[in-house]
């Protein structure tokens, strides 16, 4: 295999790892999103049926109605439940986990975006590139193992965002949708009319 045969061969190698991260970065972030409004939900409904307990144990004062107590009761219920559930399942802390997952794939895309930059120059020794690569490679492996699951919702949204249509393969016409005009895959006009073949895609 000759020099430019190994620099496309590389080349190819870190655009599937570049659409595996952006892709998982999609996730990460897509699921913080849900986290987050989850907490928003809970935080509104539980300070809505606090001020209905208040009101309704303050009429109570002035109105011996039975409905209206039982309607007190289990506005307090509810309330304390939601509570419970809310220390239970630790929202801040999982949206803050989902994040920075989402920061580090993003700063790890980043650098295959570069690294693509410097095969495409062709100024860069291969030997140097490929152990950029496998550093960064590295890099990836180990935000896999710390990542937090996902859930199938979280990966709806992130094939929304990234228009993916399949949930196993993603192909070079994806992941060019994430890359600068200039380190796509062919030219970048012709992309719009066809896709290239399916490179394997870390699945969640």
């Amino acid at each position: 295999m000759d020099g430019e045969a190994k620099y496309y061969l590389l080349e190819d190698c870190v655009r599937n790892v570049f659409g595996r991260v952006m892709w998982s970065h999609k996730i990460q972030e897509k699921q913080a999103e849900i986290q987050a409004h989850y907490s928003l939900a809970m935080t509104v409904t539980n300070v809505t049926l606090a001020a209905a307990t208040s009101v309704g144990l303050f009429s109570i004062m002035f109105v011996d109605r039975f409905w209206l107590k039982l309607a007190s009761t289990l506005a307090s219920f509810v309330s304390t439940a939601i509570i419970s559930l809310s220390k239970e399942l630790d929202l801040p802390d999982r949206i803050k986990t989902h994040r920075k997952a989402a920061v580090e794939y993003l700063a790890v895309k980043d650098q295959l975006q570069n690294l693509l930059m410097k095969i495409h120059s062709r100024t860069v020794p291969l030997e140097r590139l490929e152990e950029e690569f496998s550093r960064l490679n590295e890099s990836v492996n180990y935000i896999n193992t710390q990542a937090p699951q996902t859930t199938d919702r979280a990966v709806r949204r992130a094939s929304r965002a990234l228009k993916v249509k399949n949930d196993d393969n993603i192909t070079n016409k994806e992941i060019d949708n994430g890359l600068p005009p200039l380190l796509r895959k062919g030219n970048p006009d012709e992309l719009n009319g066809h896709e290239k073949q399916p490179q394997h895609r870390q699945e969640h």
